[in-house]
Parts: structure tokens; C-alpha cells; sequence
């Protein structure tokens, strides 16, 4: 070593003895205390970690920490390691399920409830709510919490969304024009097979005529006539009329009715009944050389019924025009009347609108006569449909 005496700062500080850049760094920074005299150490502490006996670092990487190593009696460096907290869960569970707790401990799961289609981001307040296993409890009209119950006495008519209201009697019907799908018709009587069978594919081509063919509809042509009863509906409002007559073609039918007037016909509601119109008859015999009120028989209704049609005949032609009307309680129930022209023997057919009240007193009055020869033998009819039947299915 070298021996190095000559050196002295202000502050007395000396260099040991014998003492190299290479000696230890604790040692290396040695002063002379000016009180005693005697050499002081002033080494400062400028170590790493690992200068330490009982500490090893090795391969330091970020977020490491500084552990115990028990079987080596060091401290090392190493990664921290997960939690070890006290919640459990089940033995098994159901893949992309959102678990739910298993009582109020706070420390135990269970198999929860489907993630909805699109994930946790496509929750919506619907979905959320779907995601309850239990709901509110509900009292009132409604009862229950999971399976709800309407109460026995909670349904009411008030509570119906029909289209009409009811009257005394009347049948809840279904109607897809109606509001709310529904409403209120007068029942009809009897039941099984149907009352009116649909004509399929019809055309309208007048207010008073309609077209169907026989490839569309088997054997129409045998059932299609005079009085036979139609009905159908025009913007969900039911129409009703009888056949006048029918000219057959193949394999298109023309069919003429009186009654309600044909503006329209809602799909698949046009239908005739295999049971014809009801047929009201008056005659007066000998010359019709006068006019005159109430001048045959008398007909008081045995039911409620729907006017369709009136028709006059003669039992031998007269030249000229006779005109007959029809009244119910003395009052005209045709817009217009049915007159025998000329030299025939067949009358127009007037259409009727009018309803028939239960009891009505129903007459014939004659308006004209033949102003050459009178006609001889007169013989009115009136078509009816009962307005019950209007209502069968």
C-alpha cells in the first residue's frame, strides 16, 4: 500500500494510510475529530439492495415486490401474488351466466340468469327487467307476483274494447273491421253447420250486380235464384238483399239484386243462405178498375223482420200502367213502387230498406191504374228475410 501523509483540508479531514480508490466504500472517507484527535468514519451510505447479506435480486421486473423467502432466509423479489379472499362459488356453473348471490352472508355465489342476446351493452330496461326472478307483487284487478291472475270479477263490459255497445240479449262478436276486434250483435237462433256460405271471388259491376264464376264456386248455378237471400259488408257495415234474377253464362254468372245498394264488397264477405226469402202475399181479384188504400188482405208480422223487395203480377194483362205500393203501419216502406207497363203481366221489383217491428200491420195500396184497360187479377209479394238469421254465422 502507499503511504501518503502530506495532504490536509480545512476541515482536518485525512487520507488513511494505506488506503486505495479500490478499498471498501464504507472505508474510504475517514476525518480527524479536531477535539480528540482521533479518526472518525463520515462514509455515506450509498448501497444497493443487493449489497445487503440477506437480500437476492435477480431478472427485477416492474410491479415487483420484496418477499420473505423462508427456506433460503433471504429477501427476494418476485410478483405479487393474487388475493386469497373468503367468497365462494358453485361447483359448477353455466357458461356466459351472470352469477347471483346465495344468500344475505355476502360471501357465497350461485348459477345466475342468460346474458341477454348482444351482451351487457345491449341491456335495455325491458331486458333488465327480464333478468328479475322476482316482480312486484300486485293487488287489485290483477293479482300475484310471478303468475298473474285476473280477478273473477274484474272483467266487465266497461272493460271490453268492443266497437258498439251492448244491448239486452246481444252476442259478443268477433270482427276483424271493429275496433278492438269485437262487437255487439243481436244473437241469432239455432246452431250447428253454417247459416250463409261464402261466394268466392265475386265482382262487383253495378249497385245492383255482381259476378261469380262456376270454376270458383261448384254448382253455384244450382243454387243461385229468384229469393235466394244475400249478404256481405262494405267498410265492416253489413248489407243484405235478394236475388231478382240470375243470367247464366259459362262459366260466369250475372246476378241482379234488390235491396241495399252494392257500392262495395269487403273481401270475402259476400254469402247467400241456402234458405230463401220469406214471402208476404196479397191478391185482389176481378178488374183493378179504381185506385184505393188498404184494398186486400191484411199481414201483421210474426217477427221482426228486414224488407228486401216488393213485386206486383197480373192475372191478365190490361194497356197502361198500374202502380201499387206497399205500407207498414200505413207508412210507404219502398223509395220506389212497383208498376205493371203497358201490356205485361210482370211487375218492376222495388227495392226495400226497412226494418219490420214485431206486430206491424203491413197493406197494399193501388196508386195507378191502367188509363186504357185495366188489368185483371192482381197479385203482390214482399221478400223478408227474419233479422234474426242476419246475425247467424
Amino acid at each position: 500500500m502507499a503511504n501518503d501523509t502530506s495532504k490536509i483540508d480545512a476541515n482536518r479531514k485525512h487520507s488513511l494510510m494505506g488506503v486505495t480508490d479500490d478499498a471498501d466504500k464504507f472505508l474510504k472517507n475517514l476525518q480527524v475529530d479536531p477535539t480528540t484527535g482521533r479518526l472518525k468514519c463520515t462514509a455515506i451510505l450509498t448501497a444497493d439492495l443487493e449489497d445487503l447479506s440477506d437480500v437476492t435480486i435477480t431478472s427485477v421486473a416492474d410491479n415487483q415486490i420484496l418477499t420473505y423467502d423462508t427456506a433460503s432466509s433471504k429477501w427476494i423479489n418476485e410478483d405479487p401474488s393474487a388475493g386469497a379472499g373468503d367468497v365462494v362459488g358453485p361447483a359448477t356453473n353455466t357458461d356466459l351466466y351472470l352469477p347471483q348471490w346465495d344468500g344475505a352472508d355476502s360471501k357465497t355465489l350461485k348459477n345466475g340468469v342468460a346474458i341477454p342476446a348482444g351482451g351487457l351493452a345491449g341491456l335495455t330496461a325491458q331486458g333488465l327487467n327480464d333478468l328479475k326472478v322476482t316482480n312486484q307483487t300486485h293487488t287489485g284487478d290483477v293479482t300475484g307476483s310471478v303468475a298473474l291472475t285476473i280477478a273473477a270479477d274484474k272483467i266487465t263490459e266497461a272493460m271490453l274494447n268492443a266497437e258498439n255497445a251492448p244491448t239486452d240479449d246481444y252476442v259478443l262478436t268477433a270482427k276483424a273491421s271493429a275496433d278492438g276486434g269485437y262487437y255487439w250483435k243481436e244473437a241469432g237462433g239455432g246452431g250447428g253447420t253454417s247459416f250463409w256460405t261464402a261466394i268466392v271471388s265475386p265482382t262487383r259491376t253495378a249497385n245492383t250486380t255482381f259476378t261469380c264464376t262456376t270454376t270458383a264456386n261448384t254448382s253455384i248455378n244450382d243454387i243461385l235464384s229468384k229469393g235466394t237471400v244475400m249478404i256481405w259488408e262494405e267498410s265492416g257495415v253489413q248489407k243484405v238483399a235478394v236475388i231478382e234474377g240470375v243470367s247464366f253464362g259459362t262459366p260466369t254468372l250475372t246476378v241482379t239484386i234488390k235491396g241495399d245498394v252494392m257500392a262495395s264488397i269487403d273481401a270475402g264477405t259476400l254469402k247467400y243462405s241456402l234458405t230463401k226469402a220469406t214471402v208476404l202475399k196479397w191478391a185482389v181479384a176481378g178488374s183493378i178498375g179504381a185506385t184505393g188504400t188498404d184494398v186486400a188482405n191484411v199481414h201483421f208480422a210474426d217477427s221482426k223482420y228486414r224488407a228486401l223487395a216488393f213485386q206486383i203480377f197480373a192475372g191478365t194483362a190490361g194497356s197502361g200502367t198500374t202502380t201499387i205500393d206497399i205500407n207498414d203501419d200505413d207508412t210507404s216502406i219502398t223509395s220506389t213502387k212497383s208498376s205493371i207497363t203497358t201490356t205485361g203481366t210482370k211487375g218492376t221489383m222495388a227495392a226495400s230498406t226497412s226494418t219490420i217491428a214485431y206486430d206491424s200491420k203491413l197493406t197494399i195500396d193501388i196508386d195507378a191504374i191502367a188509363d186504357t184497360t185495366a188489368i185483371t187479377d192482381l197479385y203482390c209479394q214482399l221478400f223478408v228475410i227474419d233479422n234474426g238469421l242476419l246475425n247467424r254465422s
